[in-house]
């Protein structure tokens, strides 16, 4: 399981999409948090950090 990095819900990997970011991968429950994450991916990073 892992934890979607823009609304924080947990998801299956095999069942969502995702996306390649600085070498790391991240996974999504939906298109929509995919597209929020691509288009300021720091600004989800940021919160996760702190």
């Amino acid at each position: 399981m892992n934890r979607d990095p823009v609304c924080g819900v947990l998801i299956d990997e095999k069942l969502s999409t995702s996306l390649k970011f600085e070498g790391r991968i991240y996974y999504f429950c939906s298109e929509s948090c995919r597209k929020h994450f691509h288009e300021i991916p720091e600004k989800y990073l940021l919160i996760k950090a702190a």
